[in-house]
C-alpha cells in the first residue's frame, strides 16, 4: 500500500451546539487523525468532533489532544478506530517529510473537502452528503515564507469561478488538508489558511516537521508507530549529478527493490533457515551481534548462496526489536564513512548496519572501529554490524584487520540445505514448471545454486507459457551454468557460443553475447552509459554481423539478468555480470583465453571513466573466484597485456574528468585486474593524473586507495604526490586517510620520512583532541626509524591521550603500540603500567585483552600488587578464551613468572594440559 489512501481522507466535523465547522484531515496512523487547529477554535464550549474517513457516511467520534503552539496544527484520536476497509488490517503510519531550505519548487498533492465542491441541496443529497472531495496539486517555491515558516502553496488545480452555492468561500472547507510530496509518499504539511489577496490559487500550509520540535507531538505519533523523523525532500532533480545514498533504512531498501529483487522479500519468496543450530541463522546471528562486545560479523558466501537475502533477514528480526537498520550499498561514494557515521549518530537506541559487499563498499574499517564506534558509545548509540564477503575477495584480504573488527560465519552450502532452498524457489516462482516437469527434470536443470535457481524459475515458467523447450541440463557456475542458460535463452535469436568449426579452430562467444558482458561489467550505471560500453564492444564487428547494443541490454532486461531504469541500470547479480564475462574470456571453461573477445569486451571499457571503474571491479571479482581453482594465470596475463597496449588511453580516459576519473583509478589501484599493470605504465595513467590533479582535496581517494593496495613499488611512486598533497591540505580531518597508509610505509627515504614525521606532529595539534588520532597514532608508533626526539614526542602525546580515553574499549590500537615501545623514563614506563591496567579493568571480558595481558606479565617492573592483578586478570581470561590466537602467548608468559602461588600454578598446568602447550620462555 502506498503511504497515501484514499480511504484515510479525512472530512471534520466540529460541532459546538446547533454550530459547526467543518474542515479536512487525513488518518495518520491506526489512532490519529491531522487537521488544521483553528478548527477546534471557540466560539464557545468544549467542542464535539467526528470524523467521517474515505468519503463514506459513517462519523466516528474522535477527540482533540493536541495542539500546536503558535501553530495551525492538530491531532485527534479516534475513539474506536475502524481497521482498514475491505482488508481489516491494521492501518500502517505514514512517512514524514521535510522540504529543504534551498530554492527551487517541489509539487504536492492534497485530497480535501472544499465549499466548492458542495452541491445544491436535493432529497438524496442534505446535509453532509452534500459536500464531496476534491483533490488538489501545485507546488511549493521553497524560497519563499522565509520569516513565517509556512508553506507557500501555489494550486495549479483549477480555480472555482464562482462562490460556492450558499455564498461560503468556494475554497472553504480545504483546511488540514494533508499535502503530499514525491507521488503520495511523504506528508509534509497541512494547508491551514487561503491567502484571498493572493487569488484563489494561492494558500499557505503548516510543515509537519515543526511538529516534531514539540515533544508532546513527538510521544504521540511514536505511540501510534509513526516514526517521529522527516525524510528530507529535495526538489526533483536537485540531486540530479550528487553522489547516490550510500546509506539507507532497511525500510527504504525494500520499498527500491528491482523486479528480481522483490525475491528478497518474505511476502514475495518465504526465506528457508539453514537450521536453528546453525550459526548463520538469523536468530543466532541476532543474538551474537547483540550480545558481541562491538564485534561484527562476516557473512562468507559464494556468489548466489544468500549472503543478502540473510543480511535483510537479521535486519528485520533487529526492527522487531525496536533496532534501526541501515544498509550500507556498493559502490562510488566520496564518504561513505562520514555518510553511515551521520546515520548512526543521528538518533539515540540500537542500530543495526549490514554492509552487504563489504569488499565494495570503499568503508574505512579503521575508522569505523576507532572513530564512529566509541562516538556511538558516547551518544548512547549501540552499533551492530553485520557484512558479507565472497571468499575469492577473502582470501586475499587482510584477514587481520577484517579480525579486529568481525568473525566470521560461514553460509550452510551443503547439497541438501540448496536444494531445500531451491526447491522453495521453483514452488513459488515456477508453479507451472513445477507441474509439468519431474523433480529430476527440475534437478537437472537448476541444480543447487539458489540464486541460479531463482533466475533461472521465471525463465522456465516464460517458457512453458510460452509453449517453448525447457532445455533440461546446465551445469555448476564453473561449468557455466548461467551462461548456458543465458547463451539458450540468446539462441531463439541464433546468438549462442556454436561448438568449434574443425580440430584447430577455437570457440568464440557470438556478438550478442559479447555486448551482453560488456554491458554487464559497466553496471551499475545509466542506462545509456551501459548501453555505449555495449556499443563500443560491438564496433569492431561487421555491421551487418553485429545486433543492436540498445536491443542487447533491453533483452537483458526482459529476462531479468538487468533490472531498473535510465537513471540506474543494475545487473539482478554479481553472478550475472561474472558469467557473461567469463563466458567471453573463457569461452571453452578451459584456462586459455579468447584475445579477441577480451579486446573486444573491454573496447567497451574505454566509453566513460566511471565504466572503466566498474569494469576494474566487476573483472576483478571473477579473476578473484578463478584463482581459487588456478583458473586465473593466463587470463590474468591477457588483461595486464591489454592494460598496457591501451595505457595512454586509459590515461587520457581519466582525465576527462577529475572526480570520476580518481574514483575509477582508485578502483584499478585496489586489485586485480589491474593493479601491478597500473604500476608498468605510471607514466601513461597514473603519473599524468597526478600532475593534472593530485593538488584537489578528492586526490586523497587514489592516495588512499593506491597506497594501501598497490604493489610496494606502486606505492613508492605514490609517496611524492602524499607527501605534496599533505602540504596543501595535511591539517584537515581527512588527512588522517593519507597519513596513516604513510606512516606504515618501511620505504621511505630520510627526506620523505621528516616531511611526514613533520605533517603528522601539525596534524596532531590540530586533531589531538578527537578520536580521528586513534587511526595516525599507532601509525606513527610503529615506526622504529624516528629521530629520538619525535619518538619521545610521539610516546608522551600518546600516553596523555590514552590517559584520557583509557575508557574506551578502542583505544587498544594505540596502546598496544605503547606497550610494544621501551618508555624513555621510569616516570613514563609507570605510566604505561597503570594505563594499561585501568584498561584491562573495564575489559578484561574482551577477546582482545590477550595482547595487553601479554605483554604486562614479562614486565619487571610490577609492583606486587600489579602483578598479582596481572596475573588474576591473565588466568579469567584464559578460561573464557582458550581458542583465541593469542591464547598460547598468555600462558606461556605465565608459566615464566616465578611468583605464581600455589593456586594459581595449579590453573596454569590445567590451562597448559588442555591446551597441549610445552612449557617455555614468554614470547
Amino acid at each position: 500500500m502506498r503511504p497515501f489512501d484514499r480511504e484515510r481522507v479525512a472530512e471534520v466535523v466540529v460541532r459546538r451546539g446547533k454550530h459547526a465547522e467543518y474542515g479536512s484531515g487525513y488518518r495518520i496512523g491506526p489512532t490519529l487523525v491531522l487537521t488544521a487547529g483553528h478548527l477546534l477554535d471557540p466560539p464557545e464550549g468544549e467542542p464535539r468532533c467526528t470524523v467521517l474517513l474515505g468519503g463514506h457516511d459513517t462519523e466516528h467520534p474522535v477527540a482533540p489532544v493536541w495542539r500546536a503552539r503558535g501553530r495551525d496544527l492538530a491531532l485527534l484520536r479516534l475513539t474506536a478506530p475502524p481497521a482498514s476497509p475491505g482488508t481489516g488490517a491494521p492501518v500502517p503510519p505514514v512517512p514524514l517529510g521535510r522540504l529543504s531550505g534551498g530554492t527551487g519548487t517541489v509539487p504536492f498533492t492534497g485530497v480535501g473537502f472544499p465549499a466548492y465542491a458542495q452541491r445544491p441541496g436535493t432529497a438524496g443529497r442534505a446535509g453532509l452528503r452534500r459536500r464531496d472531495s476534491r483533490e488538489v496539486g501545485g507546488f511549493v517555491p521553497l524560497g519563499s515564507n522565509i520569516k513565517s515558516g509556512c508553506l507557500d502553496l501555489v494550486f495549479t488545480t483549477s480555480p472555482p469561478t464562482n462562490r460556492g452555492p450558499d455564498g461560503q468561500d468556494p475554497w472553504q472547507g480545504l483546511s488540514g488538508t494533508a499535502l503530499f510530496t514525491q507521488d503520495g509518499l511523504f506528508l509534509v504539511g497541512v494547508q491551514s489558511q487561503r491567502l484571498p489577496a493572493a487569488g484563489t490559487g494561492s494558500a499557505e500550509g503548516e510543515p509537519i516537521a515543526v511538529a516534531l520540535e514539540d515533544p508532546e507531538f513527538v510521544r504521540l505519533v511514536a505511540r501510534d508507530g509513526i516514526r517521529p523523523r522527516a525524510v528530507a525532500i529535495e526538489p526533483p532533480g536537485a540531486d540530479r549529478g550528487r553522489m547516490l545514498s550510500a546509506v539507507v533504512p532497511q525500510e527504504e531498501l525494500v520499498r527500491g527493490l528491482g523486479d528480481f529483487k522483490k525475491n528478497l522479500d518474505p511476502d514475495h519468496l518465504p526465506f528457508v533457515s539453514p537450521g536453528s543450530e546453525h550459526a548463520a541463522d538469523p536468530a543466532n546471528l541476532f543474538l551474537t551481534l547483540v550480545t558481541s562486545a562491538d564485534r561484527g560479523v562476516l557473512l562468507v558466501g559464494a556468489a548466489g548462496t544468500g549472503k543478502t537475502r540473510t543480511g535483510l533477514e537479521v535486519g528485520r528480526l533487529a526492527m522487531e526489536a525496536g533496532w534501526r537498520v541501515l544498509h550500507v550499498l556498493p559502490g562510488e561514494n566520496p564518504s561513505p564513512t562520514d555518510e553511515l557515521a551521520e546515520h548512526v549518530l543521528a538518533e539515540p537506541g540500537p542500530v543495526l548496519v549490514v554492509i552487504d559487499y563489504l569488499n565494495e563498499s570503499q568503508l574505512d574499517l579503521s575508522a569505523l572501529r576507532h572513530r564512529l564506534l566509541p562516538a556511538a558509545h558516547r551518544k548512547g548509540v549501540t552499533v551492530a554490524l553485520l557484512a558479507s564477503v565472497r571468499p575469492g575477495w577473502l582470501r586475499k584480504s587482510d584477514r587481520a584487520a577484517l579480525r579486529e573488527l568481525f568473525d566470521e560465519v560461514e553460509l550452510r552450502r551443503d547439497d541438501a540445505f540448496q536444494r531445500e532452498v531451491t526447491a522453495n524457489a521453483l514452488t513459488r516462482l515456477a508453479p507451472k514448471a513445477v507441474d509439468a516437469l519431474d523433480p529430476a527434470q527440475m534437478t537437472a536443470v537448476c541444480r543447487n545454486r539458489p540464486i541460479i535457481a531463482l533466475l533461472i524459475a521465471r525463465e522456465i515458467e516464460r517458457r512453458i507459457e510460452a509453449r517453448l523447450p525447457v532445455p533440461l541440463t546446465a551445469g555448476l557456475r564453473s561449468s557455466g551454468e548461467l551462461a548456458g542458460w543465458l547463451e539458450r535463452r540468446l539462441s531463439e535469436d541464433g546468438l549462442t557460443v556454436r561448438a568449434r568449426k574443425d580440430t584447430f579452430t577455437p570457440a568464440r562467444a557470438p556478438l550478442g553475447l559479447v555486448a551482453a558482458a560488456a554491458a554487464a561489467a559497466a553496471c551499475p550505471q545509466s542506462r545509456a552509459e551501459v548501453v555505449a560500453a555495449a556499443s563500443a564492444a560491438l564496433a569492431g564487428a561487421p555491421p551487418e554481423e553485429a545486433p543492436g547494443a540498445e536491443s542487447v541490454v533491453a533483452t537483458l532486461v526482459s529476462l531479468g539478468w538487468f533490472e531498473g531504469d535510465d537513471e540506474l541500470l543494475s545487473v539482478a547479480h554479481d553472478v550475472v555480470a561474472d558469467q557473461l564475462v567469463e563466458s567471453v574470456v573463457l569461452p571453452e571453461r578451459d584456462e586459455v583465453p579468447d584475445a579477441a573477445g577480451v579486446r573486444a569486451l573491454l573496447a567497451g571499457g574505454l566509453t566513460h571513466p566511471r565504466t572503466l571503474g566498474r569494469y576494474a571491479t566487476n573483472i576483478g571479482r571473477l579473476v578473484n573466484d578463478l584463482s581459487l581453482v588456478d583458473r586465473a594465470g593466463a587470463l590474468t596475463s591477457t588483461l595486464d597485456g591489454w592494460f598496457r597496449e591501451n595505457a595512454a588511453t586509459v590515461g587520457r580516459l581519466l582525465r576527462d574528468d577529475a572526480d570520476v576519473g580518481g574514483y575509477a583509478l582508485g578502483a584499478i589501484c585496489s586489485g586485480p585486474p589491474w593493479h601491478t599493470a597500473a604500476v608498468r605504465c605510471w607514466e601513461e595513467v597514473v603519473g599524468p593524473w597526478l600532475t593534472e590533479f593530485g593538488a584537489g582535496v578528492d586526490a586523497r581517494h587514489l592516495l588512499y586507495r593506491g597506497l594501501r593496495h598497490l604493489p610496494p613499488e606502486g606505492g613508492a611512486l605514490l609517496v611524492p604526490a602524499a607527501l605534496d598533497w599533505l602540504s596543501d591540505h595535511g591539517v584537515r580531518r581527512e588527512a588522517s586517510y593519507v597519513l596513516g597508509p604513510l606512516l606504515y610505509r618501511e620505504d621511505l627515504p630520510p627526506e620523505a620520512l621528516e616531511r611526514l614525521v613533520d605533517g603528522t606532529f601539525r596534524w596532531l595539534e590540530r586533531h589531538v583532541g578527537t578520536d580521528s588520532v586513534d587511526f595516525v597514532l599507532p601509525a606513527l608508533l610503529s615506526r622504529d626509524d624516528l629521530p629520538p626526539e619525535a619518538a619521545g614526542r610521539a610516546f608522551s602525546l600518546a600516553l596523555t591521550w590514552l590517559e584520557r580515553r583509557v575508557a574506551n574499549a578502542e583505544v587498544r590500537a594505540v596502546l598496544d603500540r605503547v606497550l610494544a615501545r621501551p618508555a624513555r623514563t621510569s616516570h613514563d614506563a609507570r605510566r604505561t603500567v597503570r594505563v594499561a591496567l585501568t584498561w584491562l579493568a573495564e575489559h578484561t571480558e574482551r577477546a582482545d585483552a590477550g595482547f595487553v595481558l601479554r605483554a604486562l606479565l614479562p614486565r619487571p617492573d610490577l609492583t606486587p600488587d600489579e602483578a598479582r592483578q596481572v596475573i588474576s586478570t591473565a588466568l579469567t581470561w584464559l578460561e573464557a578464551h582458550t581458542e583465541e590466537s593469542d591464547a598460547g602467548f598468555v600462558l606461556r608468559a605465565l608459566l615464566a613468572r616465578p611468583d605464581l602461588t600455589p593456586d594459581e600454578a595449579g590453573r596454569v598446568a590445567a590451562l597448559r594440559d588442555a591446551d597441549g602447550s610445552p612449557p617455555g620462555p614468554a614470547g
